[in-house]
C-alpha cells in the first residue's frame, strides 16, 4: 500500500517511511492548523457545556485505568484533544493527530498507520476528525472516533499521537503548549470517562506518545503515557515499526 503525505506547493522533500512517502513542505490541503484567537480557548467551560464531566477521572502521567472497569460493555469511545498555545507572534503552527495500530510485536501495518492523508482504518474501528455524531467535533482541536468492537483480535493498542509540523524549521516544541488535554467520552452516553493534562512536563520535545488503548486480559485499558520525542513524525514511525530511511 503505497500513502502520499501532500504537504505543500513547495519543492518536497520527501521522507521515506518502508512505502509510505512524506513530504514535509508547506501544507495546502491539510486544515488542522491552530487558529490564533480562537474563541474556545477557555477549555473549562467549552467541556463543561457540551459533555457531561461530572464523573471524571482526572489520569496521571502513567496511571493505567481499566475502560471496562468503567464501563463494562464499553464499545463507542470519543478522544477529543484541545490545546492552548504560549508563543508569540503570527507564525503559523501546525499540530498533526496520528494513530498507529500495532499488533503483539507493538509493530504497526502501513495500512493501520492513521493520520490526516490516511484518517479511516479499513475495518472502520478509527476516524479522525469525527464524534460518533455527538456534534461537538468543533470545539476541539482535534477528535477521533474509535469503537473498540470494530477493531480486529489481532490488534492489541492503539496509540494516539500528536506530532509538531515542520517543528525544527519553525522552531517549534510542546513547550510552546499549554492546557494541553485528554479527554475520553462515552459516545453512548456522552459523559467523559477521564481526562488527562498530557504535555505538562514536556518542552523540547516535538511529538508525543499521549496514551494508549490496549488489551489485557479480555479488557480494554488505558495507559496515560505522556512520552515526548525529539525527532518528530519520524521518530513515533520508528518507535512503531514502520521502517524509515
Amino acid at each position: 500500500m503505497d500513502l502520499m503525505i501532500d504537504v505543500g506547493k513547495r519543492i518536497p522533500q520527501p521522507r521515506q517511511y518502508g512505502k509510505l512517502e512524506v513530504d514535509t513542505g508547506e501544507k495546502v490541503i491539510h486544515t488542522g492548523h491552530i487558529a490564533l484567537g480562537s474563541p474556545f480557548s477557555n477549555t473549562q467551560p467549552i467541556r463543561g457545556y457540551l459533555i457531561d464531566t461530572a464523573d471524571s477521572l482526572v489520569m496521571k502521567t502513567g496511571q493505567k485505568i481499566s475502560l471496562n472497569q468503567k464501563i463494562s460493555d464499553i464499545s463507542k469511545l470519543l478522544l477529543a484533544l484541545k490545546w492552548d498555545l504560549n508563543h508569540a507572534g503570527s507564525q503559523k503552527f501546525d499540530l498533526d493527530i496520528s494513530l498507529f495500530m500495532t499488533d503483539a510485536a507493538n509493530k504497526t501495518q502501513e495500512e493501520n498507520f492513521i493520520f490526516y492523508n490516511n484518517p479511516r482504518s479499513r475495518c472502520g474501528s478509527i476516524m479522525l476528525k469525527e464524534d460518533h455524531g455527538l456534534c461537538v467535533k468543533e470545539y476541539y482541536n482535534e477528535t477521533v472516533q474509535i469503537d473498540l468492537n470494530r477493531a480486529p483480535s489481532h490488534i492489541q493498542t492503539l496509540a494516539i499521537t500528536v506530532t509538531i509540523d515542520e517543528a525544527d524549521e519553525r522552531g517549534q516544541n510542546f513547550g510552546q503548549i499549554s492546557n494541553a488535554y485528554l479527554s475520553v467520552i462515552d459516545a453512548a452516553s456522552g459523559k467523559e470517562i477521564l481526562s488527562y493534562p498530557f504535555a505538562e512536563h514536556l518542552s523540547v520535545e516535538t511529538a508525543i506518545v499521549v496514551t494508549e488503548i490496549y488489551r489485557y486480559k479480555g479488557e480494554w485499558r488505558i495507559n496515560a503515557i505522556g512520552r515526548g520525542f525529539k525527532g518528530g513524525l519520524e521518530a513515533l514511525c520508528d518507535n512503531y515499526g514502520i521502517e524509515t530511511k
